[in-house]
């Protein structure tokens, strides 16, 4: 069976999942295809056409062997529930991207095939540097080093990095704040001068200290970054979140999710431990906030309502929490509107409702490095029909 007939038949078979139109056959192999992709992505893309095929039949026959347990006629994935069929539609389609798409062009408004003209390019590395004197660089335009701040260098380097020299051990001088800014359609990714590595998502501003503050490490943030924190136990490393959520740590790893238009703030921990906060600070250099507080351990996620002030601690998957700071866009659930939000960000457009939100989760994953109308199918195997218009992702 070739590739692209591959791709149809099962998709075919996972719609009919989805209507509850399938038999119990074609619901056990859509489920047992879908388990043999939800471990990652095939790394088929430069493999030749012989061998991608090869192995593509090769799991095949592997899920047809496996359907039943031997001797019982008993489901292998029956355990799993139900819950896989509503996500497996999304799964095959990172498959059948994998395996087809670069051998196919893409469907317009009309469903004449051609590639997109009007396709939307995902972000690049974008930044601005504000520096203590209200100096600003765009540093995508800016060839290389960039200022001497003091004794502190100041630098660009490539891939989209901003790094600092080593922290000034002279607790007696003025703290020194730099905002780093990403546009829609922009990331960045930031090395502090205590070496705490920061990544920066859309539409993301960070304001940080290039000294110490009263024997702290201090960012505001705003947007989404994620946080590699350097250890230092004398100097404790500090988030503010408009000064209603405080996030302190020594040294870990975790995200922080504070879009303005988003209904929360969210702190994901990844590894080590950190102590949450809410309320305002005390004082403008003060870093703790003046309400409750919560400490995460690994996998979980601290959370503030935008309309109220109260910390909820929920498990989360970290994986799906941070795939934007390993480049892939993964949906478990995710809510139509929040996907669409990302999306809005990433590719710096404008999303329109012809007729309302819809309703409705989505489940995938995709490259966030792929153009808008690769990923825009995610939704139109969902049953959300989107086309492209300039700047803008209609949602009919």
């Amino acid at each position: 069976m070739k590739e692209k007939s591959i791709s149809a038949h099962v998709s075919r078979m996972a719609r009919k999942v989805l209507d509850g139109s399938a038999t119990p056959e074609e619901r056990e192999f859509v489920e047992k295809y879908d388990a043999y992709f939800d471990q990652g992505e095939l790394p088929t893309e430069q493999m030749p056409d012989e061998e991608r095929e090869a192995l593509e039949n090769a799991i095949l026959g592997r899920i047809i062997n496996d359907i039943h347990e031997p001797g019982t006629g008993r489901s292998l994935f029956r355990r799993r529930g139900l819950h896989v069929a509503a996500a497996v539609v999304i799964l095959l389609v990172t498959a059948w991207w994998v395996l087809d798409l670069s051998d196919r062009g893409m469907g317009d408004e009309n469903g004449k095939q051609g590639q997109l003209v009007r396709d939307v390019q995902p972000a690049g590395n974008k930044a601005v540097l504000t520096l203590g004197n209200g100096e600003q660089i765009e540093l995508d335009n800016f060839a290389g080093g960039v200022a001497e701040v003091g004794e502190v260098a100041v630098r660009k380097e490539e891939g989209g990095v901003l790094t600092y020299g080593s922290l000034s051990s002279d607790a007696s001088a003025a703290p020194v704040f730099h905002e780093l800014s990403t546009p829609r359609g922009g990331i960045y990714r930031l090395e502090l001068p205590d070496g705490t590595q920061v990544w920066l998502n859309s539409q993301t501003s960070i304001r940080y200290s290039v000294g110490y503050v009263e024997g702290f490490r201090v960012v505001e943030l705003s947007g989404e970054a994620y946080f590699d924190v350097s250890t230092d136990v004398e100097h404790p490393f500090v988030v503010k979140v408009e000064n209603r959520m405080h996030i302190e740590v020594t040294g870990t790893q975790f995200n922080v999710n504070a879009y303005p238009d988003e209904a929360s703030m969210k702190t994901s921990l990844v590894e080590g431990s950190v102590k949450v906060r809410s309320g305002a600070a005390r004082s403008g250099v003060d870093v703790a906030g003046s309400g409750k507080e919560v400490t995460l351990s690994p996998g979980q996620q601290a959370s503030m309502e935008r309309a109220g002030h109260s910390l909820t601690v929920q498990r989360v998957d970290v994986d799906e929490v941070t795939a934007w700071q390993k480049g892939l866009f993964l949906f478990r659930s995710a809510n139509v509107a929040a996907v669409l939000r990302q999306i809005a960000r990433w590719y710096d457009v404008e999303i329109v409702y012809k007729n309302g939100i819809p309703n409705g989760h989505i489940t995938g994953k995709i490259h966030r490095y792929k153009d808008v109308s690769e990923v825009l199918e995610i939704l139109k195997l969902s049953g959300i029909n989107v086309k492209i218009e300039g700047g803008k992702v209609i949602v009919m």
